[in-house]
């Protein structure tokens, strides 16, 4: 596996580990649904290096 992808795969466990931890806890699905969008779009801005701000 190239060491690029390594960290996307991280990424992928983890959001997948805290869906399955909410949905244990009995946390509705559309805030696991926000939440995994929400944890996306920083991961997405992190790889990026965009903060978002004014260029």
């Amino acid at each position: 596996m190239p060491q690029h992808r390594i960290p996307d795969l991280l990424a992928f466990v983890s959001i997948l580990i805290t869906a399955l931890v909410l949905i244990a806890l009995d946390v509705q699905p559309d805030q696991i649904v926000g939440l995994a969008t929400a944890l996306g779009l920083l991961y997405s801005a992190w790889r990026s290096g965009s903060s978002g701000g004014p260029v």
